[in-house]
This record gives structure tokens, sequence and C-alpha cells, in this order.
């Protein structure tokens, strides 16, 4: 945690709530064990975000769904 910047934090933030309020989506992404940090990210965001009086967050893990996954694969190489 000492590690951690909180400029950049503040700055992840804040492209979040931009994203948010623009009606943007977000998408996470991870390789192998990060898949599954990716995917607890996306569900943490999401969960964290609802309330009565807002939308849900536009935010999905590209690697929970094995076929986007694989059609870009294929089609981009």
């Amino acid at each position: 945690m000492a590690e951690l910047s909180l400029s950049e934090l503040e700055r992840l933030s804040g492209s979040l709530l931009r994203t948010y309020c623009n009606d943007k989506q977000v998408f996470t992404l991870g390789n192998g064990g990060s898949s599954s940090t990716a995917s607890h990210m996306a569900a943490d965001l999401v969960k964290n975000t609802i309330s009565l009086t807002c939308t849900v967050s536009r935010i999905a893990c590209l690697s929970d769904n094995v076929s986007i996954m694989t059609a870009l694969a294929n089609d981009l190489g």
C-alpha cells in the first residue's frame, strides 16, 4: 500500500468518473491469473457504484467472454 501513488489513484478515479458521466464503457482484461483479477475488478466496480439514484456503470471484463476473446484473436491475429 505504501507504494501506491495517491496522485495516480486520483487520476484513475477521475477517469472512471468522467467515463461514467459521459456514458462511456470501461473494459478490463487480463492474461492468465491476471484475467481473474480483471474480472474481479470489473465486478467490484459495478457492484460498488450501484445506487438507487444512479445508473449502473458500464464495465465489462473482456476475458469473461471467451467468444469475444477468440473472435478477436481470430480476426486480429
